[in-house]
């Protein structure tokens, strides 16, 4: 950052602010191009990798990744159950439909603020129920 500074210093004229508020600008439009640059990198999680080596308990590892979706299906299945119709609807409207909250707001002929309040209400009780969180 210090060397982007004196690089441009013949750039920094007298505002009326402290020249620690020019630096400050500086390394706040550093971060945020660093910060831009991140979201474009390609990456790949180590977990994945480590699979793609493991080829000797391939088919029972990918049995069992078929289980725990069969598993996690079922679990949210039962949790919607516990959903009262409204709650449902909106649910699946929001994510399974994956419409915005003014398009479930149209769909279910209600207002946005009516949608994400049930949006709300609706995955607090799925997380009380799937009991990731106290109630």
């Amino acid at each position: 950052m210090f060397t982007r500074a004196l690089r441009h210093i013949d750039a920094y004229t007298w505002q009326g602010r402290a020249f620690a508020a020019w630096l400050t600008t500086i390394a706040r439009n550093l971060f945020l191009d660093e910060l831009g640059r991140g979201r474009t990198r390609l990456e790949t999680p180590v977990a994945e990798l480590k699979d793609l080596g493991d080829s000797g308990r391939g088919a029972e590892s990918l049995a069992l990744r078929e289980l725990e979706a069969v598993e996690a299906h079922e679990t949210v299945r039962t949790a919607l159950h516990t959903l009262n119709p409204h709650q449902r609807h909106c649910v699946e409207l929001r994510f399974l439909d994956e419409l915005t909250a003014q398009e479930t707001a149209l769909a279910m002929g209600r207002s946005v603020g009516a949608v994400k309040t049930l949006t709300y209400r609706a995955v607090r009780k799925l997380r009380w129920t799937i009991g990731t969180v106290p109630a």
